[in-house]
């Protein structure tokens, strides 16, 4: 129904702000991390999922793509609402997820409310063959190419500096990024960060 809504932020609360769209309050209900972002009587523009029920059209709004199709994703899981799937997204962000969902990590789940044992299992299950959680290029900087020697350097810099971001120290992530690149000189970007994950999870 809605994709994007921009407006004037009128109210924030716990879990949602109200929306002032040419004057009209839109209920918007969103992340931690959204509403962290928003500041009341500032312009903002959030990407809308919409939820039709038999009694009420429920909101949900983003800062980011990336956020809106994290949402969409773990709450195709079984017995995980769109409210559980709010409280995920309060304390993991959507890369931090897709390497979680690889690594089989629950102990990045602590905290959360809403989910146990059981249904983070049912959602590494569901999720770890969505092209979602696989196609971490997406996250990375643009503009990589392996045709070169600078090309090279280029891909070694950027899967260096995501897997730093992602909470491997930088001598590790070095190694474990050089290994890859002279035993499969051919990989591209996304080959190298899963392979280093890879590495990581059997440890």
């Amino acid at each position: 129904m809605f994709a994007k809504l921009k407006g004037v932020v009128d109210t924030i609360e716990v879990n949602h702000i109200i929306l002032d769209v040419n004057g009209v309050g839109y209920l918007v209900h969103c992340s931690g991390k959204t509403l962290s972002q928003a500041q009341q009587g500032s312009d903002i523009s959030l990407f809308i999922e919409t939820h039709v029920r038999e009694d009420q059209i429920v909101l949900f709004g983003f800062m980011t793509k990336q956020e809106k199709e994290c949402f969409l994703e773990v709450t195709t899981v079984k017995g995980i609402g769109p409210k559980i799937t709010l409280q995920v997204l309060n304390q993991i962000t959507p890369d931090q997820l897709c390497v979680a969902i690889n690594m089989k990590d629950r102990a990045i789940f602590k905290g959360v409310s809403g989910i146990g044992p059981k249904t983070i299992d049912r959602m590494f299950a569901e999720l770890k063959d969505r092209a979602f959680v696989n196609n971490f290029e997406k996250y990375f900087p643009e503009g990589t190419s392996d045709s070169s020697e600078e090309g090279e350097q280029s891909i070694r810099g950027d899967a260096i500096s995501v897997l730093i971001n992602l909470g491997i120290n930088k001598s590790e992530a070095f190694t474990l990024v050089s290994d890859i690149i002279s035993k499969f000189p051919e990989y591209n970007l996304n080959e190298i960060i899963k392979a280093a994950l890879s590495k990581v999870a059997v440890r």
